[in-house]
């Protein structure tokens, strides 16, 4: 609904995280009951539908680029509903992922495809591969949102990483699926205008609280 209020070409560049689609439900350990506790999970994307659909008119308000976070459930999708050709897959390597619970890989890695529209960003200063921690809750958290030592969001981007994504240039940002506002606060950091779209409120809400924080720049 809000990104068919943006007009064609009206951000320089995108950067989108949309509810993977594609995943089962795992096994999450739950500690209250014991290390030997278990209980069904459902996955990150089944509560908002699993549709990435809303790409296609992200891809249409993007003027420069765009990025779009992915698994490799549904790599080969991203391309075929944005209808453009990448110009790379960047891989972000969590050395420290959880090893699996199930009789599957450990999964330490995410991708992100990178788009190209038209002339205007810097492209040289994307890297294939940023070895960058995924954020912990619990005890070990810093830059993640938690409540009573759970992760408030399941799919919490480091600051880091997004920052390394937005150095190739553009005057303003867009992020259809902003969540607690990583993609935002990244922009504010470093002097970009940000459009922020995000369905639940309680994420609303934490980046809002995020983005009215002071950012000290230092050159």
């Amino acid at each position: 609904e809000v990104l068919s209020t943006l007009q064609d070409d009206s951000m320089d560049l995108c950067v989108a995280d949309p509810p993977y689609p594609g995943l089962k439900g795992g096994t999450r350990i739950d500690f209250d009951r014991g290390v030997a506790g278990r209980s069904e999970s459902v996955t990150v994307g089944t509560p908002w539908g699993d549709d990435i659909s809303p790409l296609a008119d992200a891809w249409r308000v993007a003027r420069f680029g765009m990025f779009v976070f992915c698994s490799h459930h549904f790599a080969a999708t991203v391309p075929t509903v944005i209808d453009a050709k990448p110009i790379s897959l960047v891989t972000w390597y969590k050395r420290n992922a959880m090893p699996s619970a199930n009789n599957v890989p450990q999964y330490e890695s995410e991708f992100i495809w990178a788009f190209k529209k038209c002339p205007g960003l810097d492209w040289r200063k994307l890297r294939g591969l940023y070895d960058i921690p995924m954020l912990q809750a619990g005890c070990m958290a810093d830059e993640r949102f938690c409540i009573d030592g759970r992760a408030v969001h399941p799919a919490q981007k480091p600051v880091d990483l997004v920052t390394n994504l937005l150095k190739i240039g553009g005057a303003s940002v867009l992020d259809p699926y902003c969540g607690t506002g990583t993609t935002l606060a990244s922009a504010k950091a470093l002097g970009i205008t940000a459009i922020g779209i995000e369905i639940e409120e309680k994420y609303c809400e934490i980046a809002a609280k995020r983005l009215s924080q002071e950012v000290l720049r230092f050159e």
